[in-house]
């Protein structure tokens, strides 16, 4: 990329030249034209020359680039593009100025040809994308395959622990009904207090908050259901939450009465184990949340069950998703109760029930299916096993014929393992898949040999060889996106520098024909200027893509608003020079385009020697294992940037103000300016936020 970028400032040089020697053709002498015009052709060749040197030396090292400087040097070469610059000496010396000129603007736009051409973005970056989406539909496919055999080891234990299982799921049921009761009784009490003592809602938040943990405890528990205790666990996951702890030792809410009302939960206690809320009391006899009531006489909010994780988010055993919509119902609940809010709150208690009670109903289900059984639902089983097997063969073999990982592929230290795809290196995660496969099918014989505990044991090493999967990719698609970004950061930095190199001779150009202006202003002159609006659309078209770059990477938060400004001023600058207007406001704003681009390429260079110093060994300034496209220390500098060219452009727009009426196109940027100020004071507080 940098010695396409060095040929880019020669190409460059070489569009200034020419568009010079345009502005002067009217004013010059032919003698003078021509020797300027022969100083471009010089140049001309110069490149050409450089171009066969530069790609005969990368032939080797970097085929791709010399590929494409190859391509470039032809397609110069096809155009003609040095012999028709002698001819334009030729006409200038024949005192052609009209004929020189239209041949100058030909070879303008051939030479945006090559510099289109230096520009394509390498194939680099669509590879890494393209592999990092790749690796992206594993990973999900294999969590899939995860899941199911989850689904697949549980239905395993089930039937071989069938007699524990039907007496774990009785338990679950009568745990659950006692559940629908207290979220039954404290709906009655919220109803009640809406219309009594609405006073006394936000002391019901604790009841409801304790009610919410014992469904998602339920929730989690029903992954257990007929699991040995020895194999309760799956490697990489985390032990199921203590029992203990999180509804106090003696009662939830204590055995003197955190809600009382006389009664409000009843005596017998849905939270309680003397009087859930208590006998006596709206707020308790000892008060609302106090020490010995409203958590329980011994900590009802245990120092182990205050930090209970959340309910498995599988919702694979039936009745686990009912159970954790209803905690959901009964958070939003809490939440309104500790507002005040007693209908909402209510509203939400009903909701909850209403899946406490769909709950029940699905697991009295379960129930019953385990208790009877047939003799053929091993058969069954092994089936589906096989089905779960013939998915993780579909995922090895779409691995199998991908592309070969770039740069090598594998892992590191681990050269040729497994099965080589058609580069003969393996896929990140391949190895695993197919091992885990030979355990699923190996599951499925077991179970038609009717012994599901073995089956049991090969599916749980199954589900760990598909997390190691996962792990492998998971670890290649990191190192991807961070080469992803190298290559955006070239890519943005390759598009900012021609961009800049495109600016220039447009500002130039307006400035010249400024001085030259005529009133009323001549058609030569309209068609230079409306040339100038056409290149200035051409550059934020640009701008455009590289904002595009940058929102799909969405890794950086005032990068983006900065190179969406610079579009709407090139944009701008665009609809005042296709009015006509060559003066000192249009063109301070393309200097301040210019400086954009300048400030922007700036900031791209930092991220890119930030990267290289990671790269070695050195750590960021930040320290984040996965920084943002562009460090933080480059945004605050666009940002104070920003808040300048705002200064800038308020205090140029000031001077160049005719009076008190403003024509619709300087209202426009009165209100585009306002709009900026507005937009770096969000970029603020945006970046605050994030820090």
């Amino acid at each position: 990329m940098k010695h396409a970028m060095l040929l880019l400032g020669l190409v460059a040089a070489l569009l200034i030249g020419i568009l010079q020697a345009q502005d002067a053709s009217t004013t010059e002498a032919k003698t003078a034209l021509a020797v300027r015009q022969e100083r471009v052709e010089r140049l001309m060749a110069d490149l050409e020359a450089k171009f066969q040197r530069l790609a005969a030396s990368l032939q080797a090292s970097e085929p791709e680039h010399a590929k494409r400087l190859i391509d470039a040097l032809n397609q110069a070469k096809q155009n003609g593009i040095e012999a028709r610059m002698a001819k334009v000496v030729e006409l200038l010396n024949a005192d052609k100025l009209n004929d020189a000129n239209a041949q100058q603007k030909a070879i303008i736009q051939d030479l945006y040809k090559l510099i289109d051409i230096l520009m394509r973005e390498d194939s680099k970056l669509d590879k890494i994308q393209e592999e990092i989406r790749r690796l992206e539909d594993w990973h999900r496919q294999i969590a899939e395959l995860i899941k199911d055999e989850q689904g697949l080891k549980r239905e395993s234990e089930k039937t071989d622990a069938k007699d524990e299982a039907v007496g774990s799921l009785d338990a679950k049921v009568k745990e659950l009904e006692d559940l629908i009761k207290a979220q039954k009784a404290l709906r009655d009490a919220t109803a009640k207090a809406r219309s009594g003592a609405p006073q006394t809602l936000p002391g019901m938040a604790g009841p409801q908050r304790d009610i919410r943990e014992k469904t998602q405890k339920l929730a989690r528990d029903l992954d257990d259901v007929g699991a040995p205790k020895e194999s309760s666990e799956i490697p990489g996951e985390s032990p199921p939450a203590p029992a203990g702890g999180t509804e106090g030792a003696e009662g939830a809410q204590g055995a003197e009465g955190a809600q009382g009302a006389e009664g409000a939960q009843g005596a017998e206690g849905a939270q309680g184990a003397e009087g859930a809320q208590g006998a006596k009391g709206a707020q308790g006899a000892k008060g609302a949340q106090g020490a010995e009531g409203a958590q329980g006489a011994k900590g009802a909010q245990g120092a182990q069950g205050a930090q209970d994780p959340p309910p498995s988010p599988s919702g694979s055993e039936p009745g686990q998703d009912s159970l954790q919509r209803a905690a959901e119902h009964q958070q939003a609940a809490e939440s309104n109760l500790g507002q005040g809010k007693g209908k909402s709150a209510q509203d939400q208690q009903d909701r909850a029930i209403e899946e406490l009670e769909n709950a029940l109903n699905k697991i009295k289900k379960e129930r019953d299916r385990i208790a009877r059984l047939p003799p053929e639902h091993f058969e069954k089983m092994a089936d589906n096993q096989d089905r779960t097997a013939q998915k993780a063969g579909d995922v090895s073999e779409q691995m199998s014929k991908a592309p070969p990982p770039s740069d090598g592929g594998g892992q590191p230290g681990e050269p040729g393992e497994g099965q080589p795809g058609e580069s003969g290196q393996p896929q990140p995660g391949q190895q695993q898949v197919q091992d885990a496969q030979k355990d699923m099918k190996q599951a499925s014989d077991d179970l038609r040999e009717k012994d599901p505990n073995k089956a049991r044991d090969d599916q749980e090493e199954a589900i760990k060889k598909l997390r190691q999967a996962q792990k492998e990719i998971e670890d290649r698609l990191r190192q991807l996106r961070k080469d992803s970004q190298e290559e955006l950061l070239k890519a943005l930095e390759a598009r900012f520098v021609e961009m800049l190199n495109r600016q220039k001779p447009v500002t130039l150009s307006t400035a010249m024909l400024h001085e030259k202006r005529r009133e009323p202003l001549p058609r030569d002159q309209q068609l230079e200027a409306a040339g100038q609006s056409a290149e200035e659309a051409a550059i934020a078209d640009m701008a455009q893509k590289a904002l595009d770059i940058l929102k799909e990477d969405a890794t950086t938060i005032i990068m983006p608003r900065i190179v969406e400004q610079l579009r709407d001023d090139l944009v701008a600058v665009q609809g005042l020079l296709a009015q006509y207007r060559t003066d000192a406001y249009t063109q301070g704003l393309q200097l301040e385009i210019e400086r954009t681009l300048e400030e922007l390429i700036e900031a791209v260079r930092k991220a890119q020697e930030q990267q290289q110093q990671q790269q070695q060994g050195e750590p960021g300034e930040s320290g984040q294992q996965n920084p943002p496209l562009v460090p933080e220390s480059a945004e605050l500098k666009l940002l104070k940037a920003a808040q300048l060219r705002v200064n800038r452009r308020t205090e140029s727009f000031d001077k160049m103000r005719p009076g008190e009426q403003l024509d619709p196109t300087m209202q426009g940027e009165v209100h585009r300016i306002a709009g900026m100020q507005q937009d770096v004071q969000g970029m603020a507080e945006e970046m605050a936020e994030h820090r």
